[in-house]
C-alpha cells in the first residue's frame, strides 16, 4: 500500500505545483517499497494548562474565557482513545454534560511521507480521509473524517500525529470551530494547524479491495475545476491504473461515492452521479460507465436479492402538500440485462382520501398485472386481499416477505407467539372492566432513572452521551432501567422526544453489555405515550398506553417483546365499539320533541357524515365561498349572521380536536356561551329550521366513541337548552399482532 501512496503524492504534487510548493518524496524502488514498513506508535502525552491555554504535546489550544480542560480516565470511556478531555465551563443547566474530545498522540516511524499517509489509511480501515490543508514547506497537514457518530480530525506536523474526535454539541462541532478560528496551533511554530475552509482543492482518499487486488482511490478537484478519480493498484504501483473524470459538485452530497455490488457479480461498483453507475469489470480490471435510469438512483429505499439477482425499490411521493391522505407509494423490481438495468415490474398505490387504487404492470404500462381498488383502512391494515396482490407482484422475483419492508402486516391474536395468550387475556379483561391500573401496576418491573443517574451513566457511554446532549437542550426524554430483553443484564429503555409540540417521539432500547456499558440496538417511532416494563411469569414486556391523537383519549395498550436487544413482536389491544345505545335524555319543550327524537334516531348517521365530510350543514345554513364560512339567522332576530365553523384537527400533543366557531354580530356571543355550557368537547354544529325557529344542534365528544347532540334556541342575546341526545357505547377488545 505504501507504494500506492507514493504515486498519490506525485499526483498531489502536480495539483499543488502551481502554488510553488515542493516536497521531497524520497521515492524508493518498487522492491525497496515491498520490504519497507510503516508504523504508528502511540505516545503517552501529558495534558498541561497555563491560564486559558491547553498544551497537549505539540498542540496548543487557546480556550475561550471561562473554559477549562479536565482530563478523564480513558479506561472508563471504552472508546479506545489515548486521552479523554472534557471542556468544563461549556456545560450549563440546559446541557449538563460538557463537550468531550477524544485525543490520541502517535509518532510515525516511517521512511517518508508516503508511508505516513499509508499508515493513516491503515489506522482507519473503511474510512475516507479528506485533506483540507497542506503546508509543504513546514510539513503540516490537516485531514478530517467521519467515524460513525463522531467527527474526526488528523493533525500532522512532521512525524507527530494527533487524532482528535468529538460529538456534535448543541448543533455544532466545538473543536472544528476552534480550528477554523485558528485557535489551535503548533507549539514551536505558532502556526495554525489548518482549517476546513478550502472548498476548491478537494482531495479525498480511501482504499478499496476488488477481488485479490488492493486499490487506492484518490478524488480531487483540479485547478480548472474539473474533478477526477484516480485508482492505483498494488500490482502495478508505478502507474495510474485508471482515471475517471466526474461531474462538478453542485451540492454537498455530490462529494459522496456510494460503493455497492449493483449487478451481483461479487465486486463493488461505484455510484458517483445522478445517472451513471461505474461497474467493475473483472476481466479488464477497469470501471466502466453504465447509464442507468435516474428513477433508480432516486429511489428512497432499495433491497438486493442475490438468489434472483433482483433489486427491489421504493419511493413515496406526496401528490398534494398539506393533505395527509394524498400520496403515491411506488414499488419497483429491477434486473440487469447484460449491462443495462431494466425496470421489470412496477406497482403503484395511489392513496386519495379514504380510497386506494393499486395497479401493477410488467415491462410496460400496457401490460397490466392487476388494477384494484380498496379502502384506506384495508390498505393500511394490509388485509389478506392486499397482501395477495403484492405476492402476485413479487412472484418469482423477490420473497413475499418483501411486503413488510414498507407495509405492516397484522395478524390475529391466535397467531401471536412471543407474548403469552394468557397475558393477552389478562390485559383484555382489565381493559373491559376499567381495572388496568389495579391489574397492571403490581406487575411493574422497572425503575425510572433520575437526571443525576442518567448523567452518570451517559458520561462514559457514547450512545447515551450523544442522546443526552442532543435531547437535553432541545427535547425531553424519560429513561427506565430494566432487563428489557430477559438476558439477565440490565438495559435502558428510553422515550426520546423529536422536539416540537406534535408529541412525536421514539422508543429506544439501549442494551446492557457485560462490561457495564449500554449500546443502542433498537428504536421505533411513536408518540409521547406512558410506558413501563411489566413482569409476567418471569418475563419482561414493554407496555405502552395508546391514545387517539385527535381526541387525546386513551384507546388501547401495546405490548412488545424483546430478544437480544431487538423488538421481535408487538401485540396491540384496542378498544373498539361493540354496541351503541342512543337515549333522548332531556326535552324541555313538547313542540320540539318529535324533532329531537328524529335527531336521536339519526345520531349515528350524523357522526358518520361528520367523519366523511368534515362538516354538517343544516337546512337553515348557507355555505359561502370562503372555506368554513356560513350565514344564517342564528338568534332568530331577522338579521342574517355570518360566521365560521370548522372541526379543528390538532397538530399539537396538548390540544384535542374541537369546534372552531367565530363571527361578527351580536348572535355570536350567546352561541359561544351555549357551546361553553356543554360537558363534552364541541366538535360540530349545524342549524335547522324547526317550527319557524332556527335551532342550533351541537355535537360534543364525551368519550372515546361516546358523544351527545344538544339542541339550543337563541333569542336575541339569550340561549336556552331544548333537548339532549346521549350516545353511549359498549366496547370489545380487538387484538392484533405484528412481527418486526
Amino acid at each position: 500500500m505504501d507504494v500506492l501512496i507514493k504515486i498519490l503524492f506525485i499526483i498531489l504534487l502536480n495539483i499543488f505545483a502551481e502554488k510553488g510548493f515542493h516536497l521531497d518524496l524520497n521515492v524508493q524502488s518498487q522492491e525497496e517499497n515491498r520490504i519497507s514498513t510503516a508504523a504508528l506508535i502511540q505516545v503517552v502525552t501529558p495534558l498541561q494548562t497555563i491560564g486559558n491555554t491547553l498544551y497537549y504535546g505539540d498542540i496548543v489550544i487557546k480556550l475561550p474565557d471561562g473554559i477549562t480542560a479536565e482530563w478523564k480516565d480513558p479506561s472508563l470511556d471504552n472508546q479506545f482513545a489515548g486521552d479523554v478531555i472534557d471542556l468544563k465551563g461549556m456545560d450549563n443547566a440546559d446541557v449538563p454534560l460538557a463537550p468531550r474530545l477524544w485525543i490520541t498522540h502517535y509518532r510515525a516511524q516511517c521512511a517518508n511521507e508516503t508511508e505516513l499517509i499509508g499508515a493513516l489509511l491503515e489506522q482507519l480501515p473503511g474510512i475516507t480521509l479528506r485533506l483540507w490543508y497542506w503546508n509543504f514547506v513546514d510539513d503540516v497537514k490537516f485531514f478530517t473524517y467521519s467515524n460513525k457518530e463522531k467527527a474526526g480530525y488528523i493533525l500532522l506536523y512532521k512525524n507527530e500525529i494527533y487524532f482528535v474526535e468529538e460529538l456534535m454539541y448543541e448543533g455544532k462541532y466545538i473543536f472544528k470551530e476552534w480550528v477554523n478560528n485558528h485557535a489551535v496551533t503548533w507549539k514551536d511554530k505558532f502556526e495554525y494547524v489548518g482549517d476546513t475552509k478550502n472548498n476548491e482543492n478537494i482531495i479525498l482518499l480511501n482504499t478499496l479491495q476488488l477481488g485479490e487486488d488492493s486499490f487506492l482511490v484518490l478524488r480531487y478537484t483540479d485547478q480548472d475545476g474539473r474533478r477526477w478519480i484516480k485508482l492505483f493498484c498494488d500490482k502495478e504501483p508505478s502507474k495510474v491504473w485508471q482515471e475517471i473524470e466526474i461531474a462538478p459538485i453542485e451540492k454537498p452530497h455530490d462529494e459522496v461515492i456510494t460503493y455497492n455490488d449493483y449487478n451481483f457479480d461479487g465486486y463493488l461498483d461505484m455510484n458517483i452521479s445522478a445517472e451513471i453507475i461505474y461497474l467493475w469489470k473483472p476481466d479488464t480490471k477497469q470501471y466502466e460507465a453504465t447509464q442507468v435510469p435516474s428513477e433508480f438512483l432516486q429511489l428512497q429505499s432499495k433491497a438486493y436479492f442475490l438468489d434472483t439477482e433482483v433489486i427491489w425499490g421504493y419511493k413515496h411521493i406526496s401528490v398534494e402538500s398539506g393533505y395527509q391522505n394524498n400520496y403515491d407509494e411506488i414499488e419497483t423490481l429491477w434486473k440487469w440485462t447484460e449491462d443495462r438495468l431494466v425496470k421489470k415490474r412496477a406497482c403503484k398505490a395511489q392513496i386519495r382520501g379514504e380510497s386506494v387504487q393499486i395497479s401493477a404492470f410488467e415491462n410496460t404500462s400496457d401490460n397490466k398485472i392487476f388494477d384494484s381498488n380498496f379502502t384506506l383502512e384495508q390498505y393500511q391494515e394490509s388485509d389478506e386481499t392486499v397482501q395477495k396482490l403484492y405476492q402476485e407482484f413479487y412472484e418469482n422475483m423477490v420473497p413475499a416477505e418483501t411486503f413488510t419492508h414498507v407495509h405492516t402486516v397484522k395478524y390475529d391474536k391466535k397467531d401471536i407467539v412471543a407474548i403469552p395468550q394468557e397475558l393477552l387475556d389478562l390485559v383484555a379483561d382489565a381493559m373491559l372492566s376499567g381495572t388496568e391500573v389495579e391489574t397492571l401496576k403490581p406487575m411493574l418491573n422497572d425503575r425510572v432513572l433520575s437526571d443525576e443517574e442518567i448523567l452518570s451513566i451517559a458520561e462514559n457511554n457514547i450512545d447515551l452521551r450523544q442522546t443526552v446532549i442532543d435531547k437535553t437542550w432541545r427535547n425531553p426524554y424519560i429513561m427506565v432501567m430494566t432487563d428489557g430483553d430477559n438476558d439477565g443484564v440490565m438495559d435502558i429503555i428510553a422515550r426520546e422526544s423529536y422536539g416540537g409540540s406534535d408529541g412525536s417521539a421514539e422508543f429506544v432500547f439501549y442494551q446492557g453489555q457485560e462490561n457495564g456499558t449500554f449500546q443502542r440496538t433498537d428504536a421505533f417511532p411513536s408518540m409521547q405515550e406512558e410506558f413501563g416494563t411489566l413482569l409476567y411469569k418471569d418475563k419482561n414486556y414493554l407496555f405502552r398506553t395508546l391514545f387517539d391523537y385527535n381526541k387525546k383519549i386513551y384507546n388501547g395498550l401495546s405490548i412488545s417483546y424483546y430478544i437480544d436487544g431487538k423488538r421481535v413482536e408487538e401485540a396491540v389491544l384496542m378498544l373498539v365499539p361493540k354496541n351503541y345505545k342512543t337515549i333522548l335524555t332531556e326535552c324541555t319543550q313538547q313542540e320540539y320533541k318529535s324533532y329531537a327524537e328524529q335527531i336521536a334516531m339519526e345520531s349515528f348517521l350524523y357522526k358518520i357524515y361528520l367523519q366523511e365530510e368534515g362538516s354538517i350543514i343544516g337546512n337553515s345554513e348557507q355555505k359561502l365561498v370562503d372555506y368554513g364560512k356560513y350565514q344564517c339567522d342564528l338568534n332568530n332576530d331577522g338579521v342574517i349572521d355570518t360566521y365560521r365553523k370548522e372541526l379543528w384537527e390538532p397538530s399539537s400533543i396538548y390540544i384535542c380536536e374541537y369546534l372552531y366557531f367565530d363571527g361578527d354580530g351580536k348572535a355570536i356571543v350567546p352561541v359561544k356561551e351555549a357551546l361553553d355550557s356543554l360537558d363534552g368537547t364541541p366538535i360540530m354544529m349545524w342549524v335547522d329550521l324547526v317550527e319557524d325557529k332556527n335551532i342550533i344542534n351541537v355535537m360534543a365528544q364525551t368519550g372515546l366513541e361516546e358523544f351527545t347532540i344538544t339542541g339550543f334556541i337563541v333569542n336575541d342575546l339569550d340561549y336556552e337548552k331544548l333537548y339532549e341526545v346521549c350516545v353511549d357505547v359498549t366496547y370489545t377488545i380487538d387484538i392484533k399482532g405484528t412481527r418486526m
